[in-house]
């Protein structure tokens, strides 16, 4: 396992779904992680310490697990098959026992970042990310959750709610990234995004 950190979110110039990217403590590694509308606002709004009039799922879930003394020990990106990623959430008893819960990496982290847990990522999962087809897994994603796809493509000009709910406007893309883009600029894009890039989910 290798130890990471939320480098950022962006979005995916074709697609305009949100990408997560963790990438290790010296910068050699980045991981791209393609999630919905929803957990990319939930991490967000942690990033950028926003607090709420009142607790949101991945926070009412972290302080479910306070109350019954329960915490997160560490959560890990173990697995990449078939263009979808697999992780686990570890929680630690007051006994010391842990328990492995499985969790899509999105919910993790968001869990993650609330209980300032460790984020670790397989080396498998690091080497088969730079051999996957990113355009093919962008695609994936867009495809498996629709209703995500039309929440992102309808979030351009949305705002926050009454209910508290978070929007964000993502920036255009830029006007040389059509479809079908190079693999080697599409990875070379996701992979060196400078750290002025980030934070884009303005709240």
């Amino acid at each position: 396992m290798v130890d990471m950190k939320v480098s950022g979110l962006t979005i995916d110039p074709l697609t305009n779904m949100p990408i997560l990217v963790l990438k290790d403590k010296e910068g050699k590694h980045a991981v791209p992680i393609w999630i919905g509308l929803i957990e990319a606002s939930a991490i967000a709004t942690e990033l950028e310490s926003i607090r709420l009039a009142r607790p949101m799922t991945h926070d009412l879930m972290h302080n479910m697990l306070g109350q019954v003394g329960v915490r997160v020990e560490r959560v890990e990106v173990n697995d990449l098959r078939d263009n979808t990623f697999y992780a686990s959430i570890f929680l630690a008893r007051a006994d010391g026992s842990v328990t492995e819960i499985d969790s899509r990496p999105s919910d993790a982290v968001a869990l993650a970042l609330r209980a300032a847990a460790p984020i670790r990522v397989a080396k498998k999962v690091i080497e088969r990310a730079r051999k996957i087809d990113l355009r093919d897994a962008a695609r994936d994603q867009r495809t498996a959750d629709p209703l995500r796809a039309a929440a992102v493509a309808g979030a351009r000009s949305s705002s926050r709610g009454k209910d508290g709910a978070v929007g964000r406007r993502p920036p255009k893309p830029a006007p040389d990234l059509k479809d079908p883009v190079p693999e080697e600029h599409y990875r070379e894009l996701l992979e060196n995004l400078p750290d002025e890039e980030f934070g884009k989910w303005k709240m």
